[in-house]
């Protein structure tokens, strides 16, 4: 803690300080193991936790901007002295690494909020399916469940990416991989899954999910946020939670289509 603290005037570190206390917040700071996952409970109560989460979340991310922002102003003027021999190459270095650890900090928190809309919009499938909205279909054009005959378990993962390096040159933007300690503490079960960080419309979700389709794998696309929802749109591998398995019998209107 002392050595992010110091990264920091006095009064942002006591401001960190207390945003270490809100629930989760020192999934971002340390990378402390949770003992056993906590029961898939009521949806409500996981889609307050990871709101009230997505919050320190952004406060901490406002935090860090703040001190890229200064970090990149003394960089560029240290930058011009090294250019003039005025300061040592440490100097100059120092300066560099200063910016880099605030902007890697900046992306790792930005990946944490978009995992945890994710997370908020499997929460809110789950909690959509438990409901009887009768003749009304408010999913349909949402989600698409596939059902493949494959018997996946999560190592399968290095199939899928193995496609996409080979067809796209890049990694598989995965943004969870199995039960990940944001399922645990918000106590969400997640243990036998991979989301993907793609829009299904895209061209690159669009092939991901044929591939998916030709080689017999279940995934769930969430094309939109779902109702509550502000984000979350992704590609969900494997197998669904025992709460939204039910959405994945042929019978369903949300099931996978020619065409969907």
């Amino acid at each position: 803690m002392g050595a992010v603290a110091s990264m920091f005037s006095r009064s942002e570190s006591s401001l960190l300080c207390r945003l270490c206390f809100l629930p989760g917040l020192a999934l971002v700071l340390a990378g402390t193991a949770v003992a056993g996952m906590q029961p898939d409970g009521p949806e409500e109560a996981v889609i307050e936790r990871t709101e009230e989460y997505i919050s320190s979340l952004n406060q901490l991310l406002a935090l860090y901007q703040n001190k890229a922002g200064s970090a990149e102003r003394v960089l560029e003027q240290r930058t011009e002295l090294y250019g003039s021999g005025l300061i040592s190459k440490r100097e100059f270095e120092a300066s560099r690494r200063s910016f880099e650890e605030a902007q890697g900090r900046i992306e790792d928190i930005r990946g944490r909020i978009v995992a945890c809309g994710i997370l908020i919009n499997e929460a809110r499938l789950a909690q959509e399916l438990s409901k009887d909205h009768g003749q009304d279909r408010p999913l349909e054009g949402a989600v698409v469940f596939h059902t493949g005959p494959m018997l996946w378990k999560l190592s399968d993962i290095s199939l899928v990416e193995d496609f996409y390096v080979k067809h796209f040159g890049v990694p598989l933007p995965v943004s969870a991989l199995g039960q990940t300690e944001l399922h645990s503490r918000m106590g969400f079960d997640h243990h036998d899954a991979v989301d993907v960080a793609l829009h299904p419309d895209s061209s690159e979700g669009l092939e991901l999910m044929e591939f998916l389709r030709t080689s017999g794998i279940s995934f769930i696309a969430f094309r939109a946020a779902l109702p509550g929802s502000a984000t979350g749109a992704h590609i969900h591998i494997g197998h669904p939670s025992a709460r939204i398995a039910v959405a994945t019998t042929p019978s369903s209107p949300l099931a996978d289509r020619p065409g969907s």
